[in-house]
């Protein structure tokens, strides 16, 4: 497997007309032309626990069907056998990438793989549902960005909660100014990690392990590395892109916040000492133009996502299943929200967009961006002091 990100070769939409439909009726991905009713033909790469669980939720889509199945590890290949017993099965992605009956890509693979697998099938005409984060560099987002837009693909990322209705709801509470300016945007994701192998071990059979590292600088293979690769900086940056993008991305949503101007991360590794490189103790303060986001993170305590939203008004705080609004701090107003099944709700807008082109939820931008705010804590981190940055050139500065 190789990691293909200049591709110079891009695909436009075909106009197409047809007497007796309706405008936006027709439309033609990856050269197949695609009717409103058509079934919408996936691939997956990356099958994983997580990519056969977004699999599963697509199939739930009306007129969907998972022809093709990527990963460079047999025994997840086959693992897929319930889900699509009739895909075709294989370890190079680029096999599905030229495959023309193929409309969408789901990338499910772990983060370092992200930006290349994206940006190569959105220049083979494919429209692309990928994990978040987007990409673990800021110059590999951008170039995702670029991408979906030469190629004119509709490119989702798992950043589901755009599509909760109880997070709309609460935006529309903040936006209303019923709790004054928003001073501050309180963020926390905690919740209990660690690696449970020790170092080393035997490839198993049946794995590429260059395939998996693709991109990533060549290691020897390390079972931690394989099956936690999330703990390690040559393929994530930790638990703060992971879950922690979504609550970034959450903040980003109530405001619509963009890019901070500085950004100050400390943390360290306290308490899970199992050969992790990425903290397990993380506090952020980020200063955006309106107001301060601020972040923490435990790997040692129970799960905990949220966001609160504090002004002279009072405060919403916002969950995965709810939200409360408080007259102040301390009194519960009662307006609270829930949600339904935001995967397959997020998962259904992208199926929605592969058909009508429009712009989904959670666009590569916005994906991008949240992506982003997460990657520049963790460069403050490494440095060990403040930043500064322009969200317009994306470039770093003295803060």
């Amino acid at each position: 497997m190789k990691a293909i990100a200049n591709r110079k070769q891009t695909f436009s939409r075909r106009n197409v007309v047809k007497q007796g439909l309706t405008a936006g009726a027709l439309w033609s991905v990856g050269g197949r032309v695609l009717g409103a009713s058509d079934r919408v033909r996936l691939a997956l790469v990356g099958c994983g626990s997580r990519g056969r669980y977004l699999a599963g939720k697509l199939l739930l889509s009306p007129n969907t069907e998972v022809v093709a199945v990527c990963d460079v590890f047999d025994e997840r290949l086959e693992a897929c056998g319930t889900l699509a017993p009739r895909a075709e099965k294989c370890r190079d992605y680029r096999r599905l990438r030229d495959r023309a009956d193929i409309d969408a890509v789901i990338v499910a693979t772990p983060d370092h793989w992200h930006a290349a697998i994206t940006i190569d099938c959105c220049d083979a005409g494919k429209d692309v549902y990928v994990e978040k984060p987007s990409s673990r560099t800021i110059e590999e987002g951008r170039a995702m960005v670029s991408a979906a837009r030469r190629s004119k693909r509709v490119v989702q990322v798992g950043l589901q909660h755009r599509s909760g209705e109880h997070f709309q709801r609460a935006r529309e509470i903040v936006r209303s100014g019923r709790l004054g300016p928003i001073g501050v945007l309180r963020c926390r994701f905690n919740k209990h990690t660690g690696i449970s192998r020790p170092a080393g071990g035997p490839c198993p059979a049946g794995l590429d392990w260059k395939a998996f590292l693709g991109p990533a600088p060549f290691r020897e293979y390390d079972q931690r590395r394989h099956y936690d690769w999330r703990y390690f900086w040559d393929y994530s940056g930790g638990m703060l892109t992971d879950n922690g993008t979504h609550v970034i991305d959450m903040a980003h949503l109530l405001l619509d916040l963009t890019a901070p101007e500085e950004i100050y991360q400390t943390g360290g590794i306290f308490v899970n000492r199992d050969g992790r490189e990425t903290p397990d103790t993380i506090e952020i303060a980020y200063r955006y133009p309106t107001c301060l986001v601020t972040f923490e993170h435990l790997s040692y305590t129970a799960r905990d996502l949220n966001v609160e939203a504090v002004g002279p008004g009072g405060s919403i705080k916002i969950d995965r299943t709810l939200f409360e609004v408080k007259a102040d701090l301390n009194k519960d107003i009662g307006e609270k929200g829930s949600t339904e099944d935001i995967d397959r709700k997020h998962l259904g807008n992208f199926v929605d967009c592969v058909r009508s082109r429009k712009t989904p939820n959670c666009d590569v931008e916005a994906g991008h961006r949240a992506t982003s705010a997460a990657i520049l804590a963790n460069i403050s981190l490494k440095l060990g002091k403040k930043i500064g940055w322009n969200g317009n050139t994306e470039t770093l500065h003295e803060a």
